[in-house]
């Protein structure tokens, strides 16, 4: 048996709004932060930095403590995004560089304590990212606001998450799709139909156009959604549209008699 996950790191600096106006360049806001502390939260870590109880001394990463934090990213990409964030901030960094024994691109670079930092290309060996859709459903379902007002036929950016084999899934750092609204069964669930730029045919599939584009609804993809997996309306189907949607779900999800 071994620990699951990294809880938090604590680290001594300074000053904290210096730390704060570092570290929000690349990080965001904190999760919490007040005139001794300040936290942010990667992944499931939580990086704690507080004001010191003793003397202030920085150590000599290279002698003793700690070397160097990495921070995980997942593609090329992502990198090259965090090498534009430090930029604009005016942080000084490496450039993107290959590590020597791992053989991965990474950025290193130094906060205003002395503290070795990393952004370190990890790819998932399983390309899929199961663990960052994980944390999103966490906060998802964590989250307490009252359900917004939708009804059938309308079209909603929602956060349908990294699935299995053949179901669909979310796109982005977020997970998010366009999905319609096919039934609306309270004011917390729907059945919902996920939407796709790319032009499928056959029986599973309807064409419709929704926002001045031709798109594909997919008849074989439906599923119940809770409200909290809404992150903002699209926009209403016209009638006509909406009404092949239903002729074809129908029509695909009848029985034939044996």
């Amino acid at each position: 048996m071994k620990p699951k996950f990294l809880d938090h790191v604590v680290l001594i600096v300074a000053d904290i709004p210096r730390t704060i106006n570092f570290y929000n360049s690349f990080f965001g806001r904190p999760v919490s932060a007040d005139e001794n502390s300040v936290c942010y939260e990667i992944g499931y870590t939580k990086l704690f930095f507080g004001l010191p109880f003793k003397e202030y001394k920085i150590l000599d990463k290279d002698s003793g403590g700690i070397n160097h934090f990495a921070f995980g990213v997942r593609t090329v990409d992502e990198l090259k995004k965090f090498e534009e964030k430090l930029d604009t901030a005016g942080i000084v960094h490496s450039g993107i560089q290959i590590d020597t024994y791992g053989k991965k691109e990474f950025i290193w670079f130094d906060d205003p304590d002395g503290y070795r930092l990393e952004f370190y290309l990890r790819p998932n060996e399983a390309s899929k990212d199961f663990l960052g859709w994980f944390q999103i459903k966490e906060r998802l379902q964590l989250s307490d606001h009252k359900p917004p007002l939708f009804k059938e036929g309308e079209v909603w950016w929602c956060y349908i998450g990294e699935n299995m084999g053949i179901e669909i899934n979310g796109k982005g750092d977020i997970f998010t799709r366009p999905i319609f609204i096919l039934k609306k069964y309270d004011k917390y669930s729907f059945l919902g139909l996920p939407l796709s730029t790319k032009i499928e045919k056959g029986t599973w599939y309807v064409q419709v156009e929704f926002s001045s584009k031709q798109q594909t609804v997919s008849l074989n993809q439906g599923r119940i959604f809770d409200y909290r997996r809404f992150k903002e309306k699209m926009g209403q189907m016209e009638e006509f549209e909406i009404e092949k949607v239903r002729k074809g779900y129908i029509a695909l999800h009848t029985f034939s008699k044996p």
